[in-house]
């Protein structure tokens, strides 16, 4: 009697066993077809962002002004260059500290050595609007910055955070860093819009005021008074130039590398505004303004 159900109950522990088994390979078979799964998901993902990186390049290709950045890598530098030995020979015989305004031949020298430093910046700032724009308004605006000074340049740099969102410099370096940066937010944008309407209007108001009382034309190089306001006016027409690109490096640069290269601007002038452009054009191969992410 006691025999069938020992057999009875080892029937039952082979079934459970079998289930047991049945079960663990079924599981077995889930996780590896969710693991492959996963992988295809992740592959394909990988391929979609390839995809996307390549489609980016390409656009950037199209965009990046190829002829210019090769301008700047061989005319920035000799501008540069020829600019530090215009300074450092007007140094050598009218030095630039203690000022001596009484002086009409130290006035002359350094209101020209002023106009150089203006135009060496401006001349920097142009390649970048050369190489962003297209070549009507490129021109339009570049005309206005040489012609008129740094309002028209302040102008233009609100006019393009307004349009783009951001001020950032193309990089085409490699993949890791071909993702375009979106844009600012509104407040960010707005700040810069309105530092550089101020800044523009400020020194449009000077130089209205330098014209009024000391008109450029005839030009009294003899009077030091003359020469005084003219150099102070060229200085500040230098600073607010010099603010506009130091807005795009600011952009684009990290706080410290920015906060580096805004320094030497300011410190060395044409000269280093030159060394940034050449740097960006051989470090990065781009001297052009990027636009948003969502208008890629």
């Amino acid at each position: 009697m006691i025999i069938p159900f020992v057999l009875q109950g080892l029937g039952a522990g082979m079934n459970l066993c079998c289930s047991s088994g049945t079960a663990g390979v079924y599981k077995a078979k889930l996780d590896s077809e969710l693991a492959q799964r996963e992988w295809a998901e992740y592959q394909a993902r990988l391929a979609a962002e390839e995809a996307e990186r390549e489609e980016i390049m390409e656009e950037k290709n199209k965009e990046n002004g190829q002829c210019a950045f090769m301008v700047a890598t061989t005319f920035f530098p000799f501008l540069g260059i020829i600019f530090t030995g215009l300074f450092w020979w007007v140094c050598s015989d009218f030095p630039m500290l203690p000022a001596q305004f009484e002086d009409v031949d130290w006035g002359q020298r350094w209101l020209f050595t002023a106009i150089i430093d203006y135009y060496t910046i401006a001349a920097c700032l142009v390649g970048i609007m050369l190489a962003s724009e297209t070549c009507i308004r490129g021109l339009v605006w570049s005309s206005l910055i040489l012609s008129l000074g740094a309002p028209f340049a302040c102008l233009y740099l609100v006019s393009r955070v307004c349009k783009h969102g951001n001020l950032s410099l193309l990089t085409m370096k490699d993949s890791r860093f071909l993702t375009p940066r979106g844009t600012d937010s509104g407040a960010v944008t707005g700040y810069v819009s309105g530092f550089y309407i101020v800044a523009g209007c400020c020194f449009a108001l000077r130089l209205f005021w330098t014209q009024q009382n000391f008109p450029l034309w005839p030009a009294q190089q003899d009077d030091t008074e003359w020469l005084t306001e003219w150099i102070l006016t060229t200085v500040g027409d230098y600073v607010a130039i010099a603010a506009c690109l130091c807005g795009i490096i600011y952009s684009t640069e990290s706080t410290f590398m920015a906060t580096v290269w805004s320094l030497v601007v300011f410190a060395a002038g044409g000269a280093g505004a030159c060394a940034y452009l050449t740097y960006r054009a051989i470090w990065f191969n781009s001297i052009t303004l990027q636009r948003a992410l969502n208008e890629w």
